[in-house]
């Protein structure tokens, strides 16, 4: 959810959406995958193999963009059906997914996937509707540690709605949530087709830090062969996460077949004015639309630059050792005005220098593990200069500057220190 004015924007889209079931039916025999791994687990250790846990973060780790993707919101905003968005979302899925999946598989007796999103809106619903904020409440069974758990066994926006026990909704307030979790399921259809899984995996919904113990617990995994992909930096140093780039383009050939899709389905021409303007209040970089000097309108999605290769560890052996065996890549340096970025500057949240450099100082622990990436940082580094070109993107001040100059240095320092760790 983007604040603001786009907060606002969104009744035209509750009053424009088609909701219809989303999801797959599945067979009534299916369980969630996570329980199933459990039982295999006692059988399997005696082998010296056991079961091992795939958690993946959605928003620009498994799927192109977040929540608040504007390629989707459009589709429903317009009244398009939820096939159209269902099959969006499969083009939308991580290219580096599969291979990870792969992995795992070859090193597992089976593999659990566990989708883990952060999404505070689902937990703790601001409405702009009544200018107030309450907690959703779902099947008491569902809530755990602040987090809730959407199960293998929900298919459709109605079969979660079901449950719902929070306080009454308004006609656009259940709309708006129906909206989202459309999405969300959308997303988790995307994986299930991409990564050939006989089960929709458990969801796990947060409204604030990731917390992998307390999600282990709960649903009864392993922690010492699970491994959540994760875009936050903020997680970096955890041994059980891996810090992957966010996913804000695509290659080529996928990001030509998202344009040529939406075209299809939804041509830019004819959106209307009240779309665009909600479309254009998005950040520059994450636009899914550009107006030419006529007025035209056309669907835009980045391409990506660099090939990106995933980490996948080693799950005999632990965290360390996937990372030395892995033959960890320093980041090249125009991803660190990403990272950065994604630490809290310019994301609704202050201006993120005190974020950054705690991000930075985690990222010392060893292991460490961040997915390779193409080695093209330079030699040297002019940081005050990649400093200024981070602030004046946010219109921040000189004192933030130069803290986000210092929070660089400090990210600087500790992808040194990893690389020591890993020699």
């Amino acid at each position: 959810t983007r604040g603001g004015s786009r907060l606002f924007g969104r009744e035209r889209l509750l009053r424009q959406s088609s909701l219809g079931d989303i999801g797959l039916r599945g067979d009534a025999s299916c369980r969630d995958a996570v329980l199933q791994g459990r039982e295999r687990d006692s059988a399997a250790q005696a082998q010296g193999g056991g079961n091992a846990t795939l958690i993946l973060d959605l928003d620009e780790t498994s799927i192109y963009g977040n929540d608040g993707n504007d390629l989707p919101i459009s589709l429903q905003w317009m009244g398009r059906p939820t096939e159209d968005i269902r099959q969006l979302y499969k083009l939308l899925v991580s290219p580096y997914l599969r291979e990870v999946y792969d992995g795992f598989q070859q090193q597992a007796q089976g593999v659990s996937v566990v989708v883990y999103s952060r999404r505070p809106q689902m937990l703790t619903y601001k409405s702009s509707f009544r200018g107030t904020s309450f907690e959703l409440r779902y099947h008491p069974d569902w809530h755990s540690n602040d987090q809730v758990y959407f199960p293998s066994s929900v298919h459709t926006v109605d079969d979660i709605m079901a449950q719902y026990t929070g306080p009454p909704l308004l006609p656009e307030e259940d709309t708006d949530i129906r909206s989202s979790l459309e999405r969300l399921l959308a997303a988790r259809s995307a994986l299930v087709s991409e990564l050939g899984l006989s089960c929709p995996p458990v969801i796990t919904i947060t409204g604030g830090i990731k917390d992998l113990e307390a999600t282990s617990r709960d649903m009864g995994f392993t922690l010492g062969k699970a491994f959540l992909y994760d875009d936050n930096v903020d997680l970096a140093g955890h041994p059980n996460v891996i810090t992957v780039l966010p996913v804000q383009s695509l290659p080529e050939e996928r990001s030509r077949a998202v344009l040529e899709f939406m075209e299809e389905r939804l041509p830019a021409r004819l959106l209307d004015t009240e779309l665009v303007d909600f479309l254009l209040e998005s950040k520059p970089a994450e636009r899914a639309i550009q107006v030419d000097q006529r007025g035209d309108v056309t669907w835009r999605l980045p391409t990506q630059q660099h090939k990106v290769k995933w980490v996948v560890p080693s799950l005999a052996a632990g965290a360390a050792k996937s990372a030395r065996d892995g033959e960890l890549e320093l980041q090249p340096r125009q991803h660190f005005k990403q990272q950065a970025q994604h630490a809290g500057v310019g994301r609704g949240a202050p201006m993120g220098a005190g974020r950054l450099e705690a991000a930075s100082m985690r990222a010392h622990v060893c292991p460490s593990l961040f997915s390779p990436v193409t080695p093209d940082i330079e030699d040297s580094m002019r940081m005050r200069g990649h400093g200024e070109e981070i602030v004046k993107d946010k219109g921040g001040s000189r004192d933030d500057m130069n803290a986000a100059a210092e929070a660089l240095r400090l990210h600087l320092e500790a992808v040194a220190a990893r690389s020591e760790c890993l020699r």
